[in-house]
């Protein structure tokens, strides 16, 4: 055997046993960040990341920390696909050049619309702007372990993720989620946490 099939091989083997182990965990990766309703395949999302993986591994690149850098190429492989998927919504429909909707969409935007008083869609945004506000501030490995929280990780799934034992992960949660918790109320906004 030559000297590049060696390589091949490695590489080969390399890739196999890091996706067997990673598998579930990149699966999971790109459900909890796919938002529901959305008409993206996960298949083809999960296709797409392990061929990210396999560029990498193929251009030579050194993965300390497989869970964590498997958990980015998750969310960016679901990241670029909900974004083609919302360019193709945004073309005009085929006869429809100048972009207008048909009429049936339409109604039902208006409908959805209607669901919602105005004062609920501002009420609603302000919380939400809060939020983003509070979770900003907390301190960096809280605001991780929150966010990773909020996306539906446990704390054993957190600490695997960013390299921290189960404790540490469950104790930065949980003073992230107090601080959290504190800052919306000194804005007024309620927050209930599990």
């Amino acid at each position: 055997m030559t000297g590049g099939g060696k390589l091949a091989d490695d590489l080969e083997t390399r890739f196999s046993e890091l996706l067997e182990r990673y598998a579930s965990m990149l699966r999971a990766a790109i459900r909890r960040t796919m938002p529901e309703g959305q008409g993206s395949d996960i298949d083809d999302i999960e296709q797409q990341a392990r061929i990210e993986v396999w560029k990498a591994l193929s251009s030579g690149r050194d993965i300390r920390n497989p869970s964590s850098y498997l958990y980015r190429v998750a969310v960016n492989a679901t990241l670029d696909a909900l974004r083609q998927a919302k360019a193709r919504r945004e073309q005009p429909l085929p006869g429809d050049e100048d972009g207008h909707q048909m009429p049936e969409i339409e109604e039902t935007a208006l409908n959805l619309r209607r669901q919602v008083s105005p004062e609920q869609q501002l009420t609603l945004r302000q919380a939400l702007d809060h939020a983003g506000d509070c979770l900003d501030g907390l301190i960096p490995n809280r605001r991780r372990a929150v966010g990773l929280s909020l996306q539906g990780f446990t704390t054993v799934e957190i600490g695997d993720l960013l390299g921290w034992s189960e404790a540490k992960a469950r104790n930065l949660l949980y003073r992230g989620r107090q601080d959290l918790r504190r800052c919306l109320q000194r804005k007024g906004v309620e927050y209930e946490a599990e």
